[in-house]
């Protein structure tokens, strides 16, 4: 996966080859006791933030976040495609103080490397996705576009998959703004290599981290930090 920036990361990258190789369930690591996407041990969140959610889905990583900033930010782009997911994630945000939903955008989009429509499962759960049975049609768009002049901090993706195309269409973005990335990479088994080295061929100003999350660790998440945001 390129350059790995710890040990924890290098242990739990080899340990998930071996799963996927000759499936290892017994060596793979535990759940990391930091919280997911905004792991204390590699970063720290500041008052001015611009965090860009995609995959908002009924706003639980907003929540996280609120609560880890002290609901003290610049500003928060949630991206949801689901139509049932995004009423439960506008019901939540309706529901906060006017100082801190007046600094939220949310946008009923999927995210990828094209504009346009595309067949979308709506399941009203975390796991709807992109599919070419899909139930609905889905306004796809370009993280370069809607993010102009914006200069996000923090990137999140838990988008079923379609991470890898999300992050072709951010590539203007992570040049220029260098946010922090916190990008799933289990929805798909070439992602635990191909997201990683993506990022790298698209900044040589990131270190790399893997972290397993969820109650047994599945859901891995790679956190790629720019330098000046390295938690010393």
């Amino acid at each position: 996966m390129g350059s790995t920036s710890d040990n924890e990361s290098r242990t739990t990258y080899l340990t998930q080859l071996k799963w996927r190789i000759i499936a290892n369930y017994d060596g793979l690591p535990r759940c990391s006791s930091q919280t997911q996407y905004f792991p204390e041990d590699i970063f720290s969140l500041s008052t001015d933030e611009v965090f860009i959610d995609c995959g908002a889905f009924d706003g639980d990583t907003i929540k996280i976040f609120l609560s880890k900033t002290e609901s003290f930010f610049a500003r928060i782009v949630a991206i949801e495609p689901d139509p049932i997911n995004f009423k439960r994630l506008s019901m939540f945000v309706q529901k906060l103080p006017e100082r801190i939903k007046g600094k939220i955008s949310l946008l009923q989009k999927a995210v990828g490397s094209h504009e346009g429509k595309l067949r979308f499962t709506s399941s009203g759960t975390d796991g709807s996705k992109f599919s070419r049975n899909g139930n609905i049609e889905v306004d796809s768009v370009i993280l370069n576009n809607i993010l102009n002049n914006l200069g996000p901090t923090i990137i999140k993706m838990d988008i079923e998959g379609a991470e890898f195309d999300a992050l072709l269409g951010a590539r203007d973005i992570i040049v220029n703004s260098k946010p922090i990335l916190a990008i799933c990479v289990y929805h798909k088994q070439d992602h635990l290599w191909q997201i990683p080295k993506l990022i790298k061929s698209l900044s040589d100003q990131y270190q790399l981290f893997l972290r397993p999350h969820d109650d047994e660790g599945w859901e891995l998440v790679c956190y790629a930090m720019p330098v000046q945001r390295m938690k010393n």
